[in-house]
């Protein structure tokens, strides 16, 4: 049973990568610059650490890239760097390196709880997403275009 749930969630994963190339046009028209409440303006950025992180006068950014080829199940590492370690009430800015449109969605499918803390809708490549993460712990993501595709975020004091 658990390994047909894995094989639907690859050929769903793999028939949404094929629809993105479709929607890749139209989402772009539609939004050139996936304007958003939770995208960062450079201008907010300070300065760039050596550690994948970005300094605001508020907020510290840590950087994570969706790579290339990420959409493919045998690229082991989609999320660049993960898992990736914050302190709490710092952010990350995920961007999408890859030319496949992606998500950065909360929780794994098996989970369950998919979406519940954030959710970056259609990630179109070259766009970012950005999330503050207020408590302390383990968060697991996903893709849900590509289920296949994990990455973490350890939040500590």
């Amino acid at each position: 049973m658990e390994r047909m749930a894995c094989i639907s969630s690859v050929l769903l994963g793999l028939i949404l990568t094929a629809l993105s190339y479709e929607i890749i046009s139209v989402h772009a028209q539609t939004n050139p610059n996936n304007a958003s409440d939770n995208m960062t303006s450079a201008n907010q950025i300070v300065n760039k650490n050596n550690n994948n992180s970005a300094s605001t006068n508020t907020t510290t950014i840590s950087l994570v890239s969706i790579v290339k080829g990420a959409s493919s199940p045998s690229i082991s590492k989609p999320y660049d760097p993960s898992p990736i370690t914050i302190k709490s009430g710092a952010a990350v800015k995920w961007t999408n390196e890859d030319s496949s449109l992606h998500t950065v969605t909360s929780g794994l499918p098996e989970q369950g709880s998919v979406g519940t803390l954030f959710d970056s809708s259609i990630i179109s490549p070259r766009q970012t997403f950005t999330h503050t993460f207020a408590k302390t712990g383990a968060f697991d993501y996903s893709c849900t275009l590509h289920p296949f595709m994990r990455g973490q975020v350890l939040v500590v004091k």
